[in-house]
C-alpha cells in the first residue's frame, strides 16, 4: 500500500491546479468506472462503465448500481411518506 500511495504521490507532485473564471455548470463522466481491490490488487467487484453528468445544484445517490439524481429544494420540506404511522400511539 505504501508503494501505491508513494507512486500517486509522485504522479501528482507534476500536476498542476488553478481556478475556473466561474462555477461549473454540471461535473460529467465518460465511461468511468471504480473497482474496489483485495490486498493483491485483484478486483472484488467493478461498478461501471458509467457515463453521466451530474447537474450543479444536485444531489445524485448511487445505489445497488443504479443511480438518481434529487434536486434538494424540491425536496426540503416534504415529509417522508415510508415514516406514517410508524410511531407508536400513545393512550
Amino acid at each position: 500500500m505504501q508503494e501505491r500511495l508513494s507512486a500517486a504521490a509522485e504522479a501528482a507532485a507534476g500536476e498542476t491546479t488553478g481556478t475556473l473564471g466561474k462555477d461549473p455548470g454540471s461535473i460529467a463522466l465518460a465511461d468511468a468506472t471504480l473497482s474496489y481491490r483485495d490486498g493483491s490488487g485483484r478486483p472484488l467487484f467493478t461498478v461501471g462503465p458509467i457515463t453521466v453528468e451530474f447537474p450543479a445544484g444536485q444531489i445524485t445517490m448511487i445505489t445497488g448500481g443504479r443511480f438518481r439524481q434529487v434536486d434538494p429544494a424540491a425536496h426540503a420540506h416534504r415529509p417522508d411518506p415510508s415514516r406514517r404511522g410508524s410511531s407508536p400511539r400513545r393512550r
